[in-house]
């Protein structure tokens, strides 16, 4: 990781931290970064240019588009639709944190927590005042009392989004057994 990269996430986890707004089947709240270090995944989008689909196991997308790899994060631009960010996580969990940056004026980017098709619960993550274009990185880490297997993170207003360092919990064994349990109670909840 470069220094100029470490600076910039240091610096937005200074900046702001994540808002939670409403959440619907499941309490989503805000975490720390203090909270994603050991037993979590680190995705820091290091190294490689152009479209991707995928990178450190995460499945990506940007509607129906793959998202654009700049070498150190990625975005929506490529083409530009506008279209919201999904990050598919490799097993279900009930914890993540993302550095994103969006064209902003104290708006902001809108996450949805899904486990399969089913919302879990969502949230919002404050851009902060408009400095720049886009306007630097802000951390927005969640925990959920249900487990979920995807991420989708639209940016405010023109929906232009940038994401980076995406981190998310490994479950221990007996937590992947209750965020299961957790997951079957929702889907059968919503029959």
């Amino acid at each position: 990781m470069s220094l100029n990269h470490c600076a910039r996430s240091l610096v937005a986890a200074a900046m702001a931290s994540a808002v939670l707004v409403s959440s619907s089947n499941a309490a989503v709240t805000p975490a720390p970064l203090s909270s994603f270090g050991a037993g979590h995944v680190l995705v820091d989008f290091e190294g490689g240019f152009g479209p991707i689909t995928s990178f450190g196991g995460l499945g990506l997308a940007a509607g129906a588009n793959p998202v654009n790899h700049w070498g150190t994060y990625i975005d929506n631009v490529s083409p530009f639709t506008g279209a919201p960010i999904s990050i598919t996580l490799p097993f279900a969990t009930n914890r993540f944190a993302v550095d994103a940056s969006f064209n902003s004026d104290n708006s902001f980017a809108n996450l949805t927590f899904l486990l399969g098709p089913t919302i879990v619960g969502t949230a919002l993550l404050n851009g902060g005042p408009f400095s720049s274009s886009p306007n630097p990185f802000v951390f927005g880490g969640f925990e959920s009392t249900a487990a979920f297997d995807r991420v989708i993170i639209g940016g405010p207003s023109n929906g232009y989004l940038r994401l980076d360092n995406v981190r998310y919990a490994i479950p221990t064994p007996g937590a992947a057994m209750a965020l299961s349990l957790g997951g079957l109670m929702i889907a059968r909840r919503r029959r």
